[in-house]
């Protein structure tokens, strides 16, 4: 009797093995890389003469991230684009911000 049930149990045990063995439990890792561009400025003075706009803002409100994928759904660039207004002015090159004014999730003031 003990090897009967003894038996029956190595069978049920390998039936479970083999039906997760077809299974991939674990997924495959994708591994994603962006890359981005960075100025580097030696010093605080390098980085304000090359400015064109430097602002103190205060955002008003977050809109949705974008994600943009290429052909095969791999993620190859992310962002999020805030509507914010304009506390303090420091630099305006083209002299076109005032304190105050509301910068739109477009870009455009």
């Amino acid at each position: 009797m003990r090897k009967i049930i003894g038996i029956c149990m190595l069978c049920v045990l390998c039936l479970c093995l083999c039906s997760c063995k077809g299974s991939d439990t674990t997924g495959k890792k994708k591994h994603v890389s962006a890359d981005g561009k960075v100025d580097e400025y030696k010093s605080v003075q390098e980085l304000e003469n090359d400015a064109e706009a430097i602002l103190k803002v205060t955002r008003l409100g977050e809109e949705n991230p974008v994600v943009k994928k290429n052909a095969d759904g791999d993620i190859y660039s992310a962002y999020t684009f805030s509507n914010v207004k304009i506390e303090k002015v420091y630099k305006d090159v083209d002299e076109k911000l005032v304190s105050g004014d509301l910068g739109s999730s477009t870009g455009e003031i």
